[in-house]
């Protein structure tokens, strides 16, 4: 095997994981384990190694399947998704491969609630992007979709600690509405011109790019007025919502990419921060 060959084989490997949300799912494992009040350090290495595994579960396969649409996707082809060609291919299908066998092992050797959830996402996954079922392109399903799969990552954490599926605190179900389900409608925004060419029915291609904002903000709303937060978490909260009214205001992808960037160095600052106050 050539050198470039083997760069482009590590390239591939780690791109199909979208290294750019790494930082966010270990405070997110993290939070689910304090929510729990099962923080210490002997869980971390774990905790690290079903994040690793939930992300090549949760990406690989949408870049494996979506390998045709993506190579005109101008996010695509880095930290935010790998374009999957022809020289790709076949290490693309074995990382998916490997991942989804990889999440069922480890679900032989969890905490129970751990390992249902492990297997939901990785069940979630493959019906939202391998066909025939593929979810991915059906307005509001496929949004739906990612709010269970981010639902069920915080899961997986609750459960590294020996709780069960009661123990999930409230914040959990929101959190995952906002930052799952609307989180992908604002990245269906940001692709509304690549899936627009490739034929794919989002939220956005559907109903404009301001409806799909408009219904993440909508989502803020109602979990400020529905639920009782901690001081952190409503600042977060209303710099989320104040984020998506400049996203409302040019919705063109590259100032959207530029807030989501933003947005998410504000979010590892308070779930750090969070963290901190309940360890």
């Amino acid at each position: 095997m050539e050198k470039s060959e083997l760069l482009l084989y590590i390239k591939t490997f780690i791109g199909l994981c979208r290294p750019i949300g790494i930082p966010i799912g270990i405070i997110t494992m993290l939070a689910a384990i304090v929510s729990a009040n099962g923080f210490s350090l002997s869980i971390l290495p774990i905790a690290t190694l079903v994040t690793l595994v939930s992300f090549y579960v949760g990406f690989a396969p949408n870049d494996y399947f979506d390998s045709e649409t993506d190579e005109n996707n101008p996010r695509k082809g880095g930290i935010q998704g790998e374009v999957v060609d022809q020289r790709k291919e076949m290490i693309a299908k074995w990382v998916t491969i490997f991942s989804i066998i990889s999440a069922f092992i480890l679900s032989l050797i969890l905490p129970r609630t751990a390992s249902i959830a492990l297997i939901i996402l990785t069940i979630l996954s493959l019906m939202y992007s391998a066909p025939p079922i593929r979810l991915k392109g059906r307005p509001f399903l496929d949004s739906f979709v990612n709010f269970l799969m981010a639902y069920a990552t915080f899961a997986i954490g609750v459960g590294l600690t020996g709780a069960s599926f009661s123990d999930i605190i409230p914040g959990a179900m929101w959190f995952s509405l906002i930052y799952g389900g609307g989180g992908h409608a604002l990245a269906a925004v940001m692709d509304y011109q690549p899936d627009k060419r490739a034929d794919i029915t989002t939220i956005a291609v559907e109903s404009g790019k301001k409806i799909p904002i408009a219904l993440f903000q909508l989502s803020i709303l109602l979990a400020l007025a529905l639920e009782a937060w901690s001081q952190e978490t409503k600042i977060f909260l209303l710099l989320t919502f104040h984020g998506l009214t400049l996203a409302a205001l040019k919705p063109q992808r590259e100032h959207i990419e530029r807030l989501v960037y933003i947005g998410t160095a504000i979010m590892m600052i308070y779930g750090t921060i969070w963290i901190y106050l309940r360890i």
